[in-house]
């Protein structure tokens, strides 16, 4: 690695201002689980690293209003250990549980997993599928951008040169409501070769209304499923809507090659883990 010069700000607006003064030449670092890797193999140039780990603003954890809100600087470890994730983000916690090793889990961060969107990565899938927030600073101001709106593609986002996610607000589930995160691995601590995570209001009687359904991992970033979407939608969870279900998530995700799997391949484990997150629902 080339030298770089290291900066350690201790507000936000400091970090935005050197984000803003070194333009391309400066990258954010919270755990370093991605961009160490990525500046050691030279797929991203930079003279100054942004430490932000010192802002305390970004060390929030916990129910914000009607929401979760998680800090940039909050590792994965934090997130999966909060009582309010496991009771009421169950799909949170399981696609965290899913991230490396322990090791990596004390060190990487949510939100860089975020900002990174790597397409096997898990944050951007899961996120999508809770309806996720991200909030958004630069010396221009705040914004707001859903997790649905940001993703562009392959390792593109919504995310301006200058720009930081100071942190993602998820919404806190109601007592209807539930999530899960379904992904398939050749070893534990992989990235996924396929992941699909869902959201639902289930009644008593196992009626779905407004699912979510996102498929990651198989294509170019975070996909809804529309067409299972509308399948599920007013439907009571049978073992038939199930099937249907599956066969049409396979039929209908835009899935990759690559030199991992082929895109048929991923199509079936996409439909295998539709149908694993809707009977771990019901």
């Amino acid at each position: 690695m080339k030298p770089i010069t290291y900066l350690e700000p201790e507000t936000v607006d400091e970090a935005c201002e050197q984000l803003d003064r070194h333009g391309h030449d400066a990258v954010v670092l919270a755990g370093g689980q991605s961009l160490l890797q990525i500046l050691k193999r030279r797929l991203v140039q930079a003279d100054y690293v942004v430490d932000i780990t010192a802002i305390d603003d970004l060390h929030e954890l916990g129910k914000s209003d009607e929401s979760f809100r998680i800090g940039a600087a909050v590792p994965y470890v934090d997130i999966v250990q909060h009582p309010v994730a496991r009771s009421q983000i169950p799909g949170l916690a399981e696609a965290i549980e899913t991230i490396g090793d322990h090791q990596i889990r004390c060190r990487g961060t949510f939100v860089g997993g975020i900002a990174h969107a790597d397409p096997q990565g898990d944050p951007p899938i899961i996120a999508t599928a809770l309806d996720a927030e991200f909030h958004i600073a630069s010396v221009d101001g705040t914004r707001t951008v859903s997790a649905s709106e940001f993703y562009a593609g392959l390792f593109e986002t919504d995310l301006n040169q200058g720009e930081l996610i100071t942190h993602v607000e998820v919404p806190l589930s109601e007592d209807n409501e539930i999530s899960t995160y379904q992904s398939f691995t050749r070893r534990m601590g992989d990235y996924a070769i396929a992941a699909v995570a869902l959201s639902t209001s289930l009644s008593n009687d196992e009626t779905m209304t407004d699912p979510r359904v996102v498929v990651g991992a198989a294509t170019h970033g975070p996909t809804r499923l529309s067409s299972v979407e509308d399948s599920l939608d007013d439907s009571v969870l049978t073992d038939d809507i199930i099937d249907e279900a599956a066969e049409t998530a396979r039929e209908n995700v835009d899935a990759t090659d690559d030199e991992v799997a082929t895109a048929a391949y991923k199509s079936h484990l996409v439909g295998e883990l539709t149908r694993d997150a809707l009977e771990s629902v019901r």
